[in-house]
């Protein structure tokens, strides 16, 4: 898909679900000590869509 100047988008979909992603995969590997990013599980849970979120845990 193409962008154009004067589209939109949020962190839940687009290419913000894309980011979400990213930052999804950095929390795991923060909280097993493979990286340090404080900042990628508090976007994630603020984002609040339910797919990224282990199952059976819902977003508070």
């Amino acid at each position: 898909m193409v962008r154009t100047d004067n589209d939109s988008w949020d962190p839940a979909t687009s290419v913000g679900a894309t980011a979400t992603m990213v930052a999804t995969a950095r929390a795991v590997a923060t909280k097993r000590g493979l990286i340090s990013d404080p900042f990628a599980e508090p976007l994630v849970r603020a984002v609040g869509v339910d797919f990224f979120y282990p199952a059976g845990r819902r977003r508070a």
